[in-house]
């Protein structure tokens, strides 16, 4: 089951803080705001303010980066990857006024939460050498880098503590998720166990030719149906390799066998035999032997998964809700850098 497509990330500035934003920042509340906001410009253009703080070129650039690769790969083009700029920037608010929200009541141990996030981070990379060329590479300091990591730390404990944490979801609609959602828990597909008795046509057969490998078909068609055994005719009269296995293709799955094959032998119930089924290869008549249920991942499981993958569909809802309003009320300025 690929559960991680039916979990999406809460948003996407959840996955855009993630990523290392502009090395320069300022700080929320601050007198140097502004010293900061043009310190900023002649490293990184400004791109607009929110509320005082903020955003360059390369925080919007990030978000668009983003974007385009969750696109396919023939939509990626250069007039796509414009057109996401007005959304690029209206998610760099909604970033920065939850940083500023964030930032206006922090955990009492906030400061060793940043420490063990930085050292977490850091303790991905082999050698100390080896952090500092990435930082490099990312044209940041390790202060610099500690800030991004403060405000990434600041957007998620306000998203967790102010709507995940305050979220209950019941075991009933787990559950009730579970059933309505069952196909994406799947661990293996059905499969059926079935034989065959090929009569072949080539693709350059006359008339002829076909009308009497249809008259031999039918004639084997009647032979099974009367109740010959359908191996023993096999082994006698099909083409197909499988004839001295008495025909049988074993187990199969969707998705194996050319389509009139595989919708015929799914009709079946077990024991049954099929029509005379044509295909590419010729013609067939198709036994079915055996069905082998599909499996699923039990909701025992799944519980928690599921559990959070609700908390972040309500959590949506409620922040979704809140920056609406904080927007209308948020002091937005576009940068003039002509």
């Amino acid at each position: 089951m690929q559960m991680r497509k039916m979990i999406p990330t809460l948003l996407l500035f959840t996955v855009a803080i993630s990523m290392p934003c502009s090395p320069v920042r300022a700080e929320v509340g601050k007198e140097s705001d502004k010293e900061t906001v043009k310190e900023s410009s002649k490293i990184d253009p400004l791109v607009l303010t929110v509320n005082g703080i903020p955003v360059t070129r390369s925080d919007v650039d990030r978000i668009i980066a983003l974007m385009v690769t969750q696109l396919p790969k023939h939509m990626e083009t250069e007039k796509l990857k414009a057109k996401t700029e007005e959304s690029a920037r209206d998610k760099m608010v909604e970033i920065t006024l939850l940083f500023q929200a964030g930032s206006k009541s922090l955990p009492a141990d906030f400061d060793k939460q940043l420490e063990e996030l930085f050292q977490e981070k850091r303790s991905k990379f082999t050698t100390v050498a080896g952090f500092e060329f990435n930082l490099k590479k990312l044209g940041m300091t390790e202060a610099e880098y500690r800030n991004f990591l403060r405000r990434e730390l600041i957007v998620n404990n306000f998203i967790k503590t102010t709507y995940i944490d305050k979220i209950t979801i019941t075991d009933q609609e787990i559950a009730d998720f579970y059933k309505e959602k069952k196909d994406g828990f799947k661990i293996r597909e059905e499969s059926r166990k079935v034989s065959h008795i090929l009569v072949p046509v080539d693709a350059k057969a006359t008339d002829d030719q076909k009308k009497a490998a249809r008259a031999k078909a039918d004639r084997l068609h009647d032979r099974v149906v009367k109740g010959e055994d359908f191996a023993e005719v096999a082994r006698k009269e099909s083409s197909d390799v499988t004839a001295r296995l008495g025909g049988s293709l074993d187990f199969i799955s969707k998705g194996q066998m050319p389509p009139p094959f595989e919708k015929a032998a799914y009709a079946l119930k077990k024991g049954e035999i099929s029509g005379v089924v044509e295909t590419p290869l010729g013609l067939h008549i198709i036994q079915l032997n055996d069905i082998s249920a599909a499996e699923f991942e039990t909701l025992a499981n799944v519980k928690e998964k599921i559990k959070d993958h609700l908390k972040n569909i309500e959590a949506k809802k409620r922040l979704n809700s809140y920056l609406a309003t904080a927007k209308k009320s948020a002091v937005i300025t576009v940068a003039d850098n002509k």
